[in-house]
């Protein structure tokens, strides 16, 4: 817990910095960009308007001297004299000034004297402003050995240009100038970027508190402490945030507590189920058990390990196989530690997750193994007294005449149903066995019906029913026990012939998907729709006085539904009172 807190308090700190300083250098580097950029941007254009602005002066000047100069050259003026006025105004003004007539020569110049100036014919301002252009041009000047901003006018007479007057200012002067207007606007600028600086920390730190907090509050929250509270700073989004934030984890300790009290009925409620109850996951890992499945394993905590590592069990191996390729719900009997289970196998589709849920019949199989085994001894000590019964009735009936001789006879009937009852349990007893072992073999289900059929022959036409099989090309195949598929077929046509005063018996052979389907349809008494779901049950028939009355014992269906089931096959009946019953009969088809 303590290391928990420790590395929520370093997450926290960390996160403190790091939203911190991405925000205040966000700004700060925002802040000195913009500045830098908007200085730059100004120096060119002081620059760029200083020298638009001396270049209009210098033109408005060349303006006024321009006639001035034309008419000393119209006139009887001398060199000297144009030299000593350029002289004159370019001290005043403090310019150069400099006239060069056609030739390149230099007649006056403010600076320099003329003669000991080399030609300037070649100079590109010069160039232009002969042929009538007024030019600008910054260079060096050889003469001066200096930057300097030319500017050439053109001195016309009409059409024809007698001179050109030639303007010019150094450099020096104009970056002075320039370069203390921008020391000035540097030094705003530094100003401004200080101002910047600390209200971006202001803002920074007014940013990243609030987020710092929500932070550090979610850290706590993580760490399951549902109490904390945010405390909005202002009214604006991070004030909505931090309310929404309280609200939030206002709602979630409801829920919290909320799954927690229901996690611990949940619990409680699985703790108190009799029957063991465990849950595997899509790789078969035990992630829930409670405790009485834990005693049935007597494994310790099987929590975290595999089905197979806690107890073995082919039965159950194959439950859950075929829960997981066939569908969501499946059961079977299986065997743990000596005890007998009713395994049921659910799907929970959301996690892929597996729920069993182990009855335990261990008792109620010992009852039914008593039961059975009374049943089959009883019915093998009440054999041989009966057969015995029977031997002297039969003996005593060919000696007795008169009216004597129907007690006999009723003696003889009665001890007949009850051989017939007798051997019927023996025969349940033996199905019911696990142990048994049925002798498995390939069998055409048309040959073993016809056989079926041959007995009832002579009955139906004494009774002058029809039997017909109506199997057409098919000839269904299964893998079975012969006598026991007999037996099945032999009860079911000795019903349907017993039942049947007039009309007929029609057996029906097909292939259904994976079946081998045979229908057994009679024209009889019918059966009650109340009835239907209990005709399987030994012992039961639907009218007793009838049923003593043809020689039915009650079990004759039960016997059929058990070696329907030895074969995993299905069996169902459909009925309709006065109109016919019709049984149908499912077994897997030998592909």
């Amino acid at each position: 817990m303590d290391s928990k807190c420790e590395r929520s308090r370093l997450q926290a700190g960390t996160m403190r910095r790091t939203i911190f300083v991405k925000t205040f250098w966000g700004y700060l580097i925002i802040t000195v960009l913009v500045a830098l950029l908007m200085t730059l941007f100004a120096f060119q254009t002081i620059k760029k308007w200083h020298v638009r602005n001396l270049t209009g002066d210098l033109h408005r000047l060349a303006t006024a001297v321009e006639p001035v100069i034309l008419n000393m050259l119209s006139g009887k003026s001398t060199p000297g004299d144009v030299d000593n006025y350029i002289k004159e105004l370019g001290k005043a003004l403090s310019i150069r000034l400099t006239v060069i007539i056609p030739d390149g020569r230099v007649l006056a110049d403010s600076l320099s004297v003329p003669s000991g100036m080399e030609n300037h014919g070649d100079r590109p301002e010069i160039k232009k402003a002969f042929v009538g252009e007024e030019s600008e041009k910054t260079r060096f000047s050889t003469t001066m050995m200096s930057d300097m901003l030319y500017l050439a006018v053109p001195v016309k007479q009409g059409d024809s240009v007698n001179a050109v007057l030639r303007l010019s200012l150094f450099i020096d002067d104009i970056e002075g100038l320039r370069k203390e207007i921008e020391l000035q606007i540097g030094a705003v600028a530094f100003i401004l970027i200080l101002a910047s600086l600390l209200l971006t920390y202001f803002i920074s730190r007014g940013i990243a508190g609030p987020v710092i907090e929500l932070a550090a509050a979610s850290q706590k929250v993580a760490g399951g402490n549902f109490n904390v509270r945010v405390f909005p700073r202002d009214k604006g989004e991070l004030g909505v945030l931090a309310t929404s934030f309280n609200e939030m984890i206002l709602r979630q300790k409801e829920l919290f507590e909320d799954m927690a009290g229901k996690r611990e009925e949940l619990t409680a409620i699985i703790t108190s189920i009799n029957e063991g109850l465990l849950v595997l996951d899509r790789e078969d890992t035990i992630i829930l058990t409670n405790r009485s499945f834990n005693e049935i394993v007597k494994a310790g905590d099987p929590v975290g390990k595999k089905h197979w590592e806690v107890f073995r069990s082919s039965e159950f191996y194959e439950l859950i196989r075929r829960l997981r390729s066939d569908g969501d719900r499946v059961s079977g009997e299986i065997q743990l530690n000596g005890q007998d289970f009713i395994a049921s196998c659910t799907m929970l589709l959301i996690r892929d997750a597996v729920v069993i849920t182990l009855h335990d019949i261990t008792e109620r199989k010992k009852l039914e193994t008593i039961k059975r085994d009374f049943v089959s001894n009883v019915s093998h000590e009440l054999k041989t007294p009966l057969t015995s019964i029977k031997g002297f009735a039969e003996t005593l009936l060919e000696e007795v005449e008169g009216e004597n001789r129907k007690y006999i006879e009723i003696i003889l009937k009665n001890t007949g149903r009850m051989i017939r009852i007798v051997q019927d349990l023996l025969i349940l007893s033996r199905l019911e066995e696990r142990s048994k072992k049925i002798k498995l073999e390939v069998l055409d289900l048309n040959e073993l019906i016809q056989n079926s059929m041959k007995q009832f022959f002579p009955v139906a036409r004494e009774r002058k029913l029809e039997m017909v099989l109506d199997a057409g090309t098919v000839a269904p195949k299964v893998r079975g026990d012969r006598f026991s598929l007999e037996d099945m077929f032999t009860n079911l046509l000795d019903n349907a012939v017993r039942y049947t005063e007039k009309g007929g018996v029609w057996i029906r052979l097909a292939i259904e998907n994976q079946w081998a389907v045979c229908e057994i349809r009679d024209t009889g008494i019918g059966i009650e729709s109340n009835h239907l779901e209990r005709v399987f049950e030994r012992f039961y028939v639907v009218d007793a006085s009838r049923s003593r009355a043809t020689g039915g014992t009650g079990l004759g269906l039960s016997i059929v539904k058990h070696i329907v089931l030895l074969h995993n096959g299905e069996i169902t009946v459909k009925s309709i009172p006065k109109v016919g019953t019709t049984f149908l009969v499912k077994l897997p088809l030998l592909l």
